[in-house]
């Protein structure tokens, strides 16, 4: 299997960058709130970084869900 040098990038500072489909993005973060409020472990995960200082943290702590959501359903189609 082919190793992906993006999954091992780790950064606190990194911005989040507006390309890609703006309505994808939109419905992800929607679903990354479905998922907050049914699945504790995401619950769980949305409390931890509502928790660490930045700026704006209710939406950043949505789309780092959003992102941990995503990676599960990359994980899912690549595995079958």
């Amino acid at each position: 299997m082919e190793e992906y040098p993006i999954w091992n990038y780790t950064s606190k500072n990194a911005r989040i960058t507006k390309t890609g489909n703006q309505y994808l993005r939109y419905y992800l973060i929607e679903a990354a709130n479905g998922v907050i409020r049914c699945i504790p472990e995401y619950k769980n995960y949305y409390c931890e970084k509502l928790k660490e200082p930045a700026n704006h943290k209710h939406k950043r702590t949505f789309v780092f869900t959003a992102r941990k959501l995503v990676s599960l359903i990359f994980g899912l189609l690549v595995k079958n």
